[in-house]
């Protein structure tokens, strides 16, 4: 491990990942998934300050409207920064398990899309035990604004009756519950406003859909379904938002996702090596955390050619296993 890179996870984790693809007989097939983590250290003094408190079941007794959203300043210590960008072949509970288990520690806070791999991963791994209570699962607000809006574009085009599917698709995403999505997340009172207009915009009925033409599908509205899944997990982690350190959302993590999506497009076609593509990976995190310094690179490569009488191991060391891709 370099000197630059992660020797611990930090108090605040981001988690998400992104795909590859490549061209196989004529057709666009998955080539490789890049695991990914961004986090924040969070200030010694918070966590005695009396501002968050470490039980994520632990609701306070404050007025539940206009809290902000985010800390003050002092309670995270660092600015935010890429940690580690790891490739496998599949995203998936196991893969994210090593992915997490590869670093030591615990975060106290783990920011996720509320995927059920990652979920998984993080309960299994950083659960809680009599002595020591387990990270806390923050579901990303920008994944749930994402969904949320998929769920409303399929029921409002299913009520506008007037127009073709491209002219339905535009009118819903000018729709005021399309508009105001995100801003339900706000507080608990614009969650409720946002839940009691999507029943009325939506036709609920008796807890039955009523479609365009008044019949009863039996089934519940996309949207307002979505809704009731998630009116537990979403009153608790708005309960505790100004008590825990961290932002919200894996947003910061997003945008150096794109970094990464942008360096490897063009050469997902051709990266099959598993430990080659890391090693590259590792290079790529060390130049957005700004260790990019030429002359320390170049005196690390000197030192290493001294213990080695000058001699560069040799080139094809990390062929394939078999002959078969790791990637």
């Amino acid at each position: 491990m370099l000197d630059e890179e992660e020797e611990h996870w930090p108090g605040v984790v981001l988690l998400d990942s992104t795909s590859f693809w490549r061209r196989s007989g004529g057709r666009t097939v998955p080539a490789f998934h890049v695991l990914a983590a961004y986090g924040y250290d969070i200030a010694s003094e918070a966590a005695s300050s009396g501002r968050w408190s470490a039980d994520p079941w632990e609701i306070p007794a404050i007025e539940l409207t206009g809290i902000p959203d985010a800390l003050p300043s002092q309670v995270v210590q660092s600015k935010g920064r890429l940690l580690k960008a790891v490739a496998y072949q599949v995203s998936n509970t196991k893969t994210w398990s090593d992915f997490l288990a590869s670093t030591p520690g615990m975060p106290e806070v783990v920011v996720a899309d509320g995927g059920p791999e990652i979920r998984a991963a993080v309960t299994s791994l950083w659960y809680g035990t009599s002595g020591q209570l387990g990270a806390e699962f923050v579901a990303c607000r920008w994944h749930w604004a994402k969904n949320l809006r998929s769920a409303l574009e399929d029921d409002l085009i299913s009520l506008d009756t007037r127009a073709s599917l491209t002219d339905k698709r535009k009118r819903a995403r000018e729709h005021l519950l399309w508009t105001s999505a995100e801003r339900a997340f706000d507080s608990p009172a614009a969650w409720s406003a946002f839940g009691a207009l999507a029943h009325d915009t939506l036709a609920y009925r008796h807890g039955h859909w009523s479609g365009p033409a008044g019949e009863d599908s039996g089934r519940l509205p996309a949207t307002l379904a979505w809704l009731r899944d998630h009116d537990l997990t979403f009153t608790v982690q708005q309960a505790r938002r100004a008590l825990r350190p961290g932002p919200e959302s894996v947003g910061p993590l997003e945008a150096e996702l794109q970094f990464v999506r942008g360096s490897f497009a063009r050469r997902a076609q051709s990266l099959r090596n598993r430990e080659r593509t890391n090693l590259l990976l590792r290079l790529i995190v060390l130049g957005r955390r700004g260790h990019v310094n030429e002359r320390l690179w170049a005196e690390r490569i000197r030192v290493h050619l001294d213990t080695r009488a000058g001699h560069a191991v040799p080139q094809r060391v990390l062929t394939e296993h078999g002959g078969a891709h790791t990637l």
